[in-house]
């Protein structure tokens, strides 16, 4: 009980701690008069201890019971109209299996009987077939285009619905993804029927009194669409707020959509708790990737890593999957590095290209060498900026009109868009495959006599290599795979890739904060800290593009008028805001390029927290196709 409004407090010794049984045991018999006695005869209490690997997981979950029930408890008495509206709505997992059946049919019935759809089909009907399998691992290894989104969707439910299990939680790696694949089971299921929830809706922020919001703050709903660092966070968290959710962790199915994005550093902790909850809570993982990382135990003198050895595939026979539904052949690169201006120069040789680099920089070295129907693509746009870039970019294409579309990797993360050409700077084999993914991504390119013909991906080096650290590692794994293999794109291929990035990691990098150690010894608020999944050494500024212009004043007026500013306005300009380096924010702070303002953030009539907000001050350092720029007379991009 010390720790239900603080958060998990460190224990106070740095060695791994054995629990004392008799001790636990007397504690308990304290607690046990004031328990329902069918609950005290369903619990062995001598075994409790015994029955889970990591104590440290088990403590969280208790925790996570203790601060839901009592926090629901409160609510319950404290507030009754709103413990009441939490309950208001029932949604059942078999009406979400209903509806995305007939939706799955009507797809079916209307698509155009081509290749890609025949297999899409047959891929479905496979992974359907093993929905009565028993909760474990499952792997769902499909070449980008392959349907794997509503595929997996479809198993998790019915597998849900056939094991008595309670919800899905739906994993994504980007806050770019969750939006495009939040509105798509919207449309299929209903607006009420998905529970959004990442950081940009993070409830310790959030003080809107609604039923998603309520409902965010412990995942009693039985579909979650949610990011990897929400789910995987909460996981190794210490704090109140984002352990609550965890106990309703229990009994469901989780999907990991782009499992590859798993980040290395952090992979062995993540894994082996991945394990502790498909063991010991009844959890379905179904790791669901176009390029299934190798996540079995790897045990020799450089690698010591605890694997995942029992997941079965749901795909039919992914080698041959690759080889049907392979639409693109790949040029490996040339040794030479290239100029902005010889890079730019092959492209330009063809009407419709796509080109992603690593770094924002090489982005505006080559799109300011390019002419024509010219776009440019990475975070120093605001979300709705991207969105509009990506409709042009889409009318272009589909009207057989000239078109060069130059972006980092944020393309291939979950973008849907379709290039008969696509030029990849070398980077991991991962990022390849979905670069590929972005050409001839239907299968519907032809030559001149209406045969089907492949998409082409060229592949080149520029002269600055990605910075030092995992990007660079990447590189120098694909590098090797590049040299010796023929086929890039293929499950052999991609798992030699992987063994060679954690060979170059070597086990010390796939738990390189040590997390495992602190693990043992309880060591909860280290743990929270050193768990962080991105870097988080940036700062958000709204920006005047379209919209923006007018949400800023809006918030400027509210703050000098009485000091608030109404949330809803905040959640607005999230589709018109910039994060950039703390640095940069600091240095464009200081020249008076943005200014802050500080205010009550929260709704009226509802205490809320106090918040301070930057805002880029001047029309001319938001460039129409560049997005913000250090200085108005300069076009090159900040890094």
């Amino acid at each position: 009980m010390l720790c239900h409004h603080s958060g998990l407090k460190n224990f106070g010794i740095d060695v791994d701690i054995q629990l004392n049984e008799e001790r636990e045991i007397l504690a308990l018999s304290e607690t046990t008069p004031h328990i329902p006695q069918e609950i005290l005869d369903g619990i062995d209490l001598k075994q409790l201890g015994k029955s889970f690997k990591d104590h440290s997981l088990l403590i969280r979950m208790l925790f996570s019971a203790l601060i839901d029930a009592d926090r629901l408890d409160t609510e319950r008495f404290m507030d009754p109209a709103k413990f009441k509206e939490r309950y208001s709505k029932t949604i059942i997992l078999q009406d979400l299996n209903i509806k995305l059946d007939k939706h799955l049919k009507n797809i079916q019935k209307q698509a155009d009987t081509t290749k890609v759809n025949s297999i899409r089909k047959r891929i479905l009907k496979e992974v359907q077939s093993k929905t009565n399998l028993k909760p474990g691992f499952y792997t769902l290894t499909v070449p980008t285009g392959g349907g794997k989104t509503l595929t997996s969707l479809s198993f998790a439910l019915k597998h849900c619905i056939t094991n008595k299990m309670d919800r899905v939680i739906y994993g994504v790696p980007y806050l770019s993804i969750i939006e495009q694949t939040t509105d798509v089971f919207k449309k299929i299921l209903g607006e009420d029927s998905v529970l959004e929830h990442h950081s940009g809706i993070d409830i310790s922020k959030e003080k809107e009194n609604s039923i998603n919001r309520l409902l965010t703050e412990n995942w009693d709903h039985p579909l979650i669409v949610t990011t990897n660092v929400q789910l995987f966070e909460s996981l190794f968290s210490s704090k109140t707020t984002k352990v609550r959710k965890l106990h309703n962790i229990i009994n469901s199915v989780i999907i990991l959509d782009e499992a590859q994005m798993i980040p290395p550093q952090f992979l062995q902790p993540i894994v082996k708790t991945l394990k502790e909850i498909v063991k010991f809570y009844n959890v379905t993982i179904i790791l669901c990737t176009a390029t299934q990382p190798t996540l079995s135990s790897i045990k020799s003198i450089d690698l010591n890593f605890d694997g995942i050895n029992t997941a079965i595939e749901l795909a039919p026979e992914p080698e041959k999957l690759f080889q049907e539904l392979k639409r693109v052949i790949i040029h490996k690169s040339e040794e030479r590095k290239l100029s902005f201006i010889e890079i730019a120069t092959k492209i330009s040789n063809y009407d419709q290209v796509l080109t992603i680099v690593n770094r924002k920089s090489d982005s505006s070295g080559i799109f300011n060498q390019l002419t024509g129907n010219k776009y440019y693509l990475t975070t120093n746009l605001c979300a709705e900026h991207r969105r509009d870039i990506l409709k042009k970019v889409k009318s272009h294409l589909s009207n057989g009109e000239s078109v060069y579309l130059v972006s980092t990797q944020l393309i291939e993360a979950g973008v849907d868009i379709d290039f008969p050409i696509v030029f990849r700077a070398v980077a991991g084999l991962d990022s390849i495959a979905q670069a590929a993914g972005r050409c001839n991504r239907e299968g519907k390119l032809v030559d001149e006599n209406g045969q089907e013909k492949l998409g082409e991906v060229f592949l080149f080096h520029l002269q600055q290599d990605p910075p030092s650290g995992h990007l660079l590692q990447t590189k120098q794994a694909s590098e090797d795979c590049i040299k010796n293999f023929e086929e890039l794109i293929h499950p052999d291929t991609l798992k030699q890739y992987f063994n060679t990035l954690f060979w170059l990691k070597q086990d010390k990098g796939l738990d390189k904060e040590e997390i495992e150690k602190d693990k043992r010894s309880f060591q909860f608020e280290t743990i929270n800290k050193n768990f962080k999944l991105i870097d988080k050494d940036s700062r958000p500024v709204i920006v005047p593009y379209k919209e923006g212009k007018d949400l800023i004043v809006q918030l400027q007026n509210s703050v000098v008028q009485n000091n608030f500013v109404d949330y809803k306005l905040i959640r607005k300009s999230q589709r018109y805001t910039v994060n950039l380096k703390t640095n940069l924010y600091n240095k464009l702070l200081s020249e008076g390029i943005i200014s802050e303002i500080e205010g009550i953030i929260g709704i009226i009539g509802i205490i809320g927290i106090i918040g301070i907000i930057g805002i880029l001050n001047f029309d001319s350092y938001y460039h129409n196709d560049l997005g913000i720029l250090e200085s108005p007379n300069d076009q090159d991009l900040i890094i």
